[in-house]
């Protein structure tokens, strides 16, 4: 490809969260430009392109392990600090490369289509299918699919004629193939180009057809992407914020600098306790979906639940966290031009999402605990 968003091979040895905090001068000054362009401008592309960030494949994981949950949580936290739009997009294609490389049948696939290519995880409601000679016809709409304005391929989601819609199976589809519809008009991370991909009647061979791994319903896994991408753009925030108010004047008071005073220290201390909590909510979701996903087992609804709402929890302390910031740094840090803004921005968007929404969350491990007589203590760590 000519963007140069290709990784080169000497990064592969690196562990991928050092490498993502390498880029992060370079997202930095791009990513008010990505917001403009509506996708990632060709610098964002180069810059994770040559640190092996785009497409990270199953096994470049800490050590070279399996890339798990909590590694890629890591790495989009970090880039979210500087970039949630290129967060969300390197969360999402690296999500999809775990799920081709852990199904023979779709890594087959999507290597018949050539190597390092870029693959969307058009995670959703399923498709539908006709079985025709030789395997199906899928039509159907992904909606918001990140990085689709970028990738070659397409891990799409469908029900097989008499399947069960609560186990869909899965495809690698070309990119050409589908037909993408800009449909994205969010105030929040623009640049990630979230489009609707549309399938009208694209062939799939039957030998092409990968395993039913995914739930229609919650999958952890996948939430863990937009949850890293909000938590590492609040935690940006912060790290902006301390360093603005060291030598900022605090006119009208006693102080010399925002600094010194206590509101402004207070602000900012529940800030990073909120960041805090945060992560370690993320943490025991990703190792509870790494666990389970490593056992081959299906995780327990107990420990499902569970797990969303500590994503659940995660966010909305995020988004508690950016809103101490907010009010520390005062009229200032909704300028079009500060940093505060489009975190502001993205995270309002993001925290949005139906797979980190807290009132959702809270919702189905209130049932668990009252209307199900379930207990703390059942559920595994």
């Amino acid at each position: 490809m000519g963007d140069g968003r290709h990784e080169t091979r000497t990064t592969a040895a690196v562990d991928p969260v050092i490498r993502a905090r390498g880029v992060l001068p370079a997202l930095r000054s791009d990513a008010a430009a990505s917001d403009r362009r509506n996708r990632l401008t060709v610098s964002v592309l180069a810059a994770l392109g040559s640190a092996g960030l785009l497409g990270l494949r199953g096994t470049e994981g800490r050590d070279g392990r399996q890339l798990d949950c909590n590694t890629i949580g890591a790495v989009v936290a970090t880039l979210a600090e500087e970039h949630a739009s290129a967060a969300w997009v390197v969360g999402s294609f690296a999500r999809a490369a775990v799920q081709v490389a852990a199904d023979p049948v779709l890594a087959r696939a999507a290597s018949e289509h050539g190597e390092g290519l870029l693959i969307a995880d058009a995670h959703g409601a399923p498709a539908r299918a006709a079985a025709v000679k030789g395997g199906f016809r899928l039509t159907g709409l992904w909606h918001s699919v990140p990085g689709s304005a970028h990738a070659d391929l397409a891990l799409v989601s469908f029900v097989l004629p008499g399947g069960d819609p609560e186990h869909p199976v899965r495809a690698v589809l070309p990119m050409p193939q589908l037909t993408r519809h800009e449909t994205w008009d969010a105030a929040g991370a623009r640049g990630a180009s979230p489009e609707t991909l549309e399938a009208e009647g694209v062939f799939v061979r039957a030998d092409a057809v990968g395993a039913a791994g995914l739930r229609r319903g919650y999958d952890p896994a996948h939430a863990i992407v937009p949850a890293s991408t909000v938590v590492g753009a609040a935690s940006g925030a912060l790290d902006h914020a301390l360093a603005s108010v060291r030598n900022r004047p605090w006119p009208g008071t006693r102080y010399e600098t925002a600094a010194e005073s206590a509101t402004i220290q207070g602000k900012l201390t529940d800030a990073a306790m909120h960041i805090s909590s945060a992560r370690l909510h993320l943490h025991r979701a990703a190792t509870s979906a790494d666990r389970y996903a490593a056992d081959a087992a299906a995780m327990p609804p107990e420990v499902r639940i569970r797990s969303r709402v500590d994503i659940g929890c995660a966010t909305s302390a995020a988004v508690s966290a950016l809103d101490s910031v907010m009010s520390a740094i005062g009229a200032q840090a909704v300028a079009e031009t500060a940093p505060f803004e489009r975190a502001w921005r993205d995270v309002q968007t993001l925290s949005r999402h139906a797979a980190v929404d807290p009132l959702t969350a809270r919702e189905a491990f209130g049932h668990f605990l009252v209307g199900r007589g379930g207990a703390l203590h059942e559920i595994p760590l």
